[in-house]
């Protein structure tokens, strides 16, 4: 027997049958079960290499090495949970200087010209009437004449 094997006791294995049987957990969770069932070597288990489980269940063979190293070095539920995700940096679009530059040229004056370029922008009329639409829609569907 390899002194990294994997025994499982009975309660741990009903437990990972459980969740193989009821379906509900996420595939991962699922596949990482199957692995830990087949790779037992207690007198219970299957005790398949790690090919045979590459082979079964398409997985890397890093997969199946991952799983059991969690396994002997958190237990069960370190192999099958996934680990929390660290927080990531830098969330925030704005920082506070960012954001406080930006609240000052919001309120702040007006730029020179600023009113100016705004009348001139006023001007354009962006009105999509009723009888334009009635053209438009006669020129997509003319009518049909019996």
């Amino acid at each position: 027997m390899k002194k990294d094997s994997i025994l499982l006791t009975a309660a741990q294995r009903r437990s990972l049958e459980q969740v193989i049987s009821r379906g509900k957990s996420s595939a991962w969770t699922i596949t990482h079960a199957q692995v830990l069932l087949k790779v037992d070597r207690s007198p219970l288990g299957l005790g398949w290499s790690t090919s045979q489980i590459i082979e079964a269940f398409s997985v890397s063979r890093s997969t199946v090495e991952r799983v059991c190293k969690r396994f002997r070095e958190q237990g069960l539920d370190g192999a099958l949970l996934r680990r929390p995700q660290p927080p990531r940096p830098q969330k925030r679009k704005l920082d506070g200087e960012a954001e406080a530059h930006l609240v000052v040229l919001l309120c702040g004056q007006k730029p020179e010209g600023a009113e100016r370029r705004n009348q001139q922008q006023a001007k354009i009329s962006w009105r999509f009437t009723a009888a334009d639409a009635r053209i438009k829609l006669k020129r997509l569907y003319p009518s049909i004449e019996a």
